[in-house]
């Protein structure tokens, strides 16, 4: 390699593009170019004496339109470069996981491993010991902006003179890094990379973390990817190098170019293949998966063949394949109970159980290998198959059920697990396996502040119909669909009201769900005018939801701070509220809808209210 040219810092000068994604709202490219002061200032004057010299008809505004025509005196010639994406998740919630798919594997790979279809970091960063590593970032990572780089590089030319680390703080103190964003990324080799043996590439790779970690960048949980938080007195700021944790053990090599396809995307579900070489060099792995979903090994039931697998091979129960997955693991991955029952098995497991094993790609004991599966086959049906909150299989929750009563945990009758989990609960404290009681304390707020906020409906004439304005601007009212709008008065209203009041007792009622069937039983007389004017208990839910969901997270997050803001100040029941148990379907918004029989989509009735009344 040839000797670096000299260049001062001081010479130099940075620029940060940032443009918005011609197609996904939310997304933002994001360009960092290094280039010498003078190489820049001259390159600015080209590009106004050639601006001046445009006709207006040929002036345009679209960032998109010149790229690839740019005049070559105007183009810049960096010294170093970093690229990659801004995501404004706020703007995409419910849409994250599919609009980072469609922009590039490695975003895909990103995405899928540490957060959710809203955007929102992994449960397993922030509840499980082993997973989330240090535990320096937790759900703070869910606010603001989310900085991806796929590319930091210097030329060749003029590495090893301190530019690529000039560069990288120059844009993390930029003005366009908010103060509650993050930064992250993937400490890769790019180039030559095709070139390099496994010893070659894991020395590259720790030179990339060490580049990194002195840029304030802490690993995420245990796994390849390493986040930076601009807030200065975030925990990962504190945190000393030394003391960030190494990935897990099959995770020191991504493999990402030798993935396949299915291997990329969990939300893919996975199919097992018989595989000539999977068959002959690992029989057991192959014969559960083959046998999964009822079939058999050449019309052995999977549990004889383990039985006589094991009795000349017994040290084969716990062979793992090239991902570091035993029996046990694939098993329970593709929710094979007849398999999992059996290598369960005293007899068969020994000694040597492979129910805490972690020394495997995903660094997963067998059950979380099969949580994760159910969760990716609900995600893949949400976001490829629009079928949101599917209950999970029986076949899954009874292995899960399996797993954790072999790991002496208190899980009760298999009826009353399967229950409790079909929805995805995972704070055990979910009514009917879906209404968490963080979402019931929600629920139950919001409708306390929508009976609030009613006006004096009462009028001198409790049955004169009401203006279409009002119904229009009043609370909840317009919820109720157009064409019962000329049944509506005051005393519809306050009836309507009485249902409202139905539904807090019901969410006050911790062994309930305010179903419209307990709602009309509580609601009480006062509700009987309502619905003798074809009101619906439905009407009331939907408006209840909405005004919920758009304060939540999902929405302007107003209700959340006011709680954090309460909590600070001492309130009690925001303090008891900051302690419920957090849990998967705190935010499951559809799932209360779908739980409460309200279709996707009723209220508010834009279109009627203007064809009707011109509101």
């Amino acid at each position: 390699m040839s000797n670096p040219k000299p260049v001062k810092i001081e010479d130099c000068t940075l620029t940060i593009s940032i443009k918005d994604h011609y197609e996904s709202v939310g997304m933002q490219f994001v360009r960092v170019d290094v280039e010498f002061a003078t190489e820049k200032e001259a390159r600015l004057k080209a590009k106004a004496v050639n601006a001046a010299k445009l006709k207006p008809e040929q002036a345009t505004s679209d960032p998109w339109d010149d790229e690839e025509d740019e005049p070559e005196e105007e183009r810049i010639h960096s010294l170093a470069y970093m690229s990659g994406i801004c995501v404004h998740r706020h703007l995409c919630r419910g849409d994250f996981l599919s609009i980072m798919d469609e922009e590039s594997s490695e975003l895909n790979e990103f995405s899928v491993r540490l957060f959710d279809n809203n955007g929102f970091l992994k449960r397993e960063f922030m509840d499980s010991d082993h997973h989330k590593g240090t535990g320096c970032f937790g759900r703070e990572v869910n606010k603001g902006a989310l900085f991806y780089l796929d590319t930091v590089s210097v030329e060749q030319e003029y590495r090893g003179q301190g530019l690529g680390t000039w560069m990288l703080e120059q844009f993390l103190k930029s003005k366009d890094i908010g103060q509650k964003d993050f930064v992250m990324l993937w400490p890769i080799p790019i180039e030559g990379r095709e070139h390099m043996n496994d010893t070659q590439e894991k020395q590259a790779i720790k030179r990339l973390e060490s580049f990194f970690h002195k840029a304030a960048f802490r690993r995420v949980g245990r796994t390849v990817f390493f986040a930076y938080a601009n807030d200065p007195n975030h925990a990962s700021r504190k945190l000393p190098a030394s003391d960030d944790v190494d990935c897990d053990a099959h995770n020191d090599r991504s493999g990402f170019d030798n993935m396949t396809e299915e291997e990329m995307n969990p939300l893919r579900p996975r199919v097992a293949r018989a595989q000539p070489n999977v068959a002959a060099n690992l029989p057991l792995h192959h014969a559960i998966g083959a046998s999964s979903g009822g079939g058999s090994i050449g019309g052995t039931s999977i549990d004889r063949f383990i039985v006589s697998y094991h009795a000349t091979n017994p040290g084969g129960i716990h062979q793992q394949d090239d991902s570091g997955m035993t029996p046990l693991h694939v098993a329970a991955g593709l929710m094979n109970k007849l398999a999992v029952e059996t290598l369960l098995k005293p007899e068969i497991a020994g000694a040597e159980s492979d129910l805490n094993r972690r020394d495997n790609v995903n660094g997963k004991t067998p059950l979380e290998v099969l949580e994760a599966s159910m969760r990716n086959n609900a995600e893949f049906k949400a976001v490829m198959l629009q079928r949101s909150n599917d209950p999970y299989p029986d076949e899954g929750l009874q292995c899960a059920y399996l797993l954790r009563k072999a790991m002496a945990e208190p899980v009760g009758t298999l009826e009353e697990y399967v229950k409790m989990k079909r929805f995805g609960c995972t704070c055990n404290k979910c009514t009917d396996g879906w209404l968490s009681p963080r979402m019931r304390y929600r629920l139950l707020c919001t409708s306390e502040l929508i009976h609030d906020m009613v006006p004096d409906f009462i009028s001198e004439n409790k049955l004169a119909p009401m203006d279409p304005m009002t119904i229009a601007s009043s609370v909840g009212l317009d919820y109720v669909p157009p064409r019962l709008w000329t049944k509506i008065n005051s005393l519809f209203a306050y009836s309507y009201m009485a249902v409202v009041r139905g539904f807090q007792q019901a969410c006050r009622d911790l062994t309930t769900t305010p179903t419209p069937a307990v709602v009309r039983a509580l609601a009480g007389p006062d509700a009987h005018y309502y619905f003798q004017k074809d009101g619906r208990v439905e009407y009331a839910l939907d408006y209840i939801e909405h005004f919920a969901n758009d304060q939540s997270p999902l929405g302007d997050n107003e209700w959340d701070s006011l709680q954090d803001e309460q909590a600070e100040e001492g309130d009690e029941e925001a303090l008891a509220y900051s302690q419920m148990p957090d849990c998967a379907n705190d935010l499951n918004f559809e799932l209360v809808r779908q739980q409460m029989g309200l279709p996707k989509k009723m209220g508010p009735y834009f279109d009627e209210m203007q064809r009707l009344f011109g509101v």
